[in-house]
């Protein structure tokens, strides 16, 4: 199983931002909750998943 480590931070533009290191996967939310589940559902756009 291979693993993928993201860091998390504050956006500028607001909200929160979640990059992989080694990799070019970024993401962007409102809430820990939301980036966490995003990066857990791949391919899930943010309209599907739960509210912060």
């Amino acid at each position: 199983m291979n693993e993928i480590i993201f860091l998390m931070g504050d956006d500028p533009e607001g909200g929160y931002v979640a990059q992989a290191i080694g990799q070019s996967i970024l993401t962007q939310c409102n809430c820990h909750a939301q980036c966490k589940a995003q990066l857990q559902h791949n391919q899930k756009p943010i309209s599907t998943l739960a509210p912060c």
